[in-house]
């Protein structure tokens, strides 16, 4: 059976409250505007929509029948989490995903990733460094691991390097590393890049140790951090 009430105002009788709907029954509300005093919203302003942009109103039992908002991103048990133009954001920078497991590994615990630039810093040995022209660094951080690239084109005199040194990788180091390099400008000579442990200071240099004067170098190195 349907039946339709029509009225301007429900108000309830002195001392008691209203109840609408017994348990099990479904109530719905049309589309329109619903207005809720602030009252009745404990720290909220007045809202007039059900739903708005990242929250529901739902009916809080515990508060005698008043209602709440409630983040959309606390509904499936993601608490610490909201979705951000279809992105997942955690409410804390150090929270983080497990991959591959469907238990707490820590060893598979994904809590970092960053992407970006930084400012390269020069020497040489066993020559002068008279310009450094065109320097550029990138690289990508994967929770405890990190990927440099590097490079500038160097103008030496008063003999040959030795090494060439880059000495401002985003990150120190956390244990020794190789990587390769690339002479692209004279010689077209494949370079051995390396990082010490505790280092934030790139190694460049020929593998045969006889190095190029003026030199137009590349690099890149993975390497381990903390």
């Amino acid at each position: 059976m349907t039946s339709e009430l029509k009225v301007d105002k429900i108000t309830p009788a002195s001392g008691t409250n209203t109840q609408i709907g017994e348990s099990g029954d479904t109530t719905n509300l049309s589309a329109g505007t619903v207005t809720l005093p602030t009252s009745i919203i404990t720290g909220q302003t007045e809202k007039t929509s059900l739903v708005d942009a990242d929250k529901f109103l739902i009916s809080d039992s515990a508060a005698s029948g008043a209602f709440k908002y409630v983040q959309k991103s606390n509904l499936g048990g993601l608490s610490n989490w909201s979705e951000n133009s279809g992105n997942l954001l955690p409410s804390d920078a150090s929270y983080g995903i497990y991959l591959g497991v469907n238990s707490a590994t820590a060893s598979n615990l994904l809590d970092d990733y960053e992407t970006g630039t930084f400012g390269t810093a020069w020497s040489v040995t066993g020559a002068t460094l008279n310009a450094v022209n065109s320097p550029y660094g990138a690289y990508t951080k994967i929770g405890t691991m990190v990927i440099a690239n590097f490079g500038a084109n160097i103008t030496t005199s008063s003999g040959t390097p030795t090494q060439y040194q880059m000495t401002a990788l985003p990150f120190q180091s956390d244990g020794a590393a190789i990587g390769s390099g690339f002479e692209f400008g004279q010689t077209t000579t494949l370079m051995l890049c390396n990082v010490a442990d505790n280092s934030s200071t790139a190694v460049i240099r020929k593998y045969d140790g006889g190095n190029i004067a003026s030199a137009y170098l590349q690099a890149t190195l993975v390497y381990r951090v903390d």
